[in-house]
């Protein structure tokens, strides 16, 4: 129980300093769900995602793809690991939910307010403040 605590609250200090810190926590929350059963697995992946939303809780998407991730990601972990699936198709599976977290994450907001993905971020990158001189 304490090394579900532990695990949980780690993820957490760790996705606040460093965020690709979640990563490897979602993968060690998923081994204790493999090791130890999934009440261990949901005692460490409430708490992560208690603090994941109480530090994230003044950008919403930003929040719901970060917690996504490491949910889809643990559980995934977890399940696979007790059905013996293959590592590589875990990797891939772990690396697919960070993608689509990440996309969710820098391009839904500009396409919801009807522009292209990462358009305003593109534009202000693209900016030139002195002419060219060819």
């Amino acid at each position: 129980m304490l090394l579900a605590l532990a695990a949980g609250v780690l993820s957490v200090l760790g996705g606040a300093f460093m965020p690709p810190l979640l990563i490897p926590a979602a993968a060690a929350i998923g081994f204790i769900g493999n090791a130890y059963g999934t009440l261990y697995c949901g005692i460490a992946l409430a708490v992560s995602l208690g603090g994941i939303a109480a530090l994230l809780s003044s950008n919403v998407l930003t929040m719901l793809c970060i917690a996504g991730f490491v949910l889809l990601s643990s559980v995934t972990l977890g399940i696979g690991l007790r059905k013996r699936l293959p590592y590589r198709l875990l990797a891939v599976l772990v690396a697919f939910f960070a993608l689509a977290a990440l996309y969710l994450d820098t391009a839904l907001p500009s396409l919801l307010a009807g522009k292209e993905p990462s358009g305003e971020r593109n534009r202000r990158q693209h900016t030139d403040t002195h002419p060219r001189r060819w």
